[in-house]
């Protein structure tokens, strides 16, 4: 029995149900073999696994997968984990979060990896032919395909939250002003991380790798190891943060939080063309 045909049925049951003890002056006018039997069916209708649909011929069809962004699709993951971060190789999809890796060649059907570690992993990138995953207690696991992953070893100990590829090198950034660098993903490095504070996004843009500490300070590299200071970012929030980043072949935009607005707090974005003059 399908979805609509239950429903319909069960409403009918309440019905008359109802109906009948309204008609009824006692109770003691039910037949109590008959009453059994009516509750035992529909306890069974409503235990029958949904396997219908409440959409018409013509609804169902128009659930696919389009580029417009206009339909969306919902995919429950196995374990339900916070879903943290996503990136394409060319050829198939993988996302992170909590101590899991997701994997799909069409971003419509998804296999469950356990990473085989407790650490959670907050973004993952594609580079030099290979996802790259990041996260608690400096984590760092690389994989060629999204299925089988290898640990890699890392010069970090606090979380990393953020990655960035240039056409050669790659960038991680973390809490406590971590800074790391590297040019196959394999093997990292630190670099001279100019902050102390948390930093949670890193972007390259217009030749540089950018970041943004939870000051609201910009800083630039070429190279990803030496960093220079290029700004404050203007009228940043006393009690806000920078959580990622995103560029287009012009612009550089940053996105956050400010704590300050009115409750819960609220989302400041910030936008350059050339790294150095932000508007907010």
């Amino acid at each position: 029995m399908n979805a609509l045909a239950k429903f319909f049925f069960l409403g009918a049951c309440v019905f008359l149900s109802m109906g009948a003890l309204t008609s009824a002056e006692s109770a003691d006018s039910w037949d109590e073999a008959d009453l059994a039997e009516r509750e035992k069916r529909m306890a069974d209708i409503a235990s029958e696994e949904v396997t219908g649909s409440f959409l018409d011929e013509a609804e169902e069809q128009a659930k696919t997968l389009v580029t417009d962004c206009d339909t969306w699709l919902k995919y429950i993951p196995p374990y339900n984990p916070s879903l943290n971060s996503v990136a394409f190789s060319g050829s198939r999809w993988v996302v992170v979060g909590g101590n899991d890796f997701y994997y799909s060649v069409d971003g419509l059907d998804w296999n469950w990896r356990y990473a085989g570690v407790s650490n959670n992993f907050t973004e993952v990138r594609w580079f030099n032919s290979r996802f790259v995953a990041v996260g608690e207690d400096g984590i760092i696991m690389t994989s060629s395909d999204g299925v089988d992953w290898s640990q890699q070893g890392t010069p970090a100990s606090s979380e990393l939250r953020g990655l960035a590829t240039s056409p050669t090198r790659m960038v991680a950034v973390g809490r406590d002003g971590t800074v790391l660098w590297s040019v196959d993903g394999q093997n990292w490095s630190t670099s001279q991380s100019p902050t102390s504070e948390d930093i949670f996004c890193v972007e390259f843009f217009s030749g540089k790798f950018r970041l943004i500490d939870d000051d609201g300070n910009v800083y630039d590299s070429s190279d990803g190891v030496s960093w220079q200071y290029r700004v404050g970012l203007p009228s940043f929030p006393q009690y806000g943060s920078m959580m990622g980043m995103g560029t287009s072949t012009s612009m550089l935009i940053a996105v956050g939080y400010d704590v300050t607005l009115p409750s819960p707090g609220g989302g400041v974005i910030y936008t350059t063309t050339d790294g150095s003059t932000w508007q907010k």
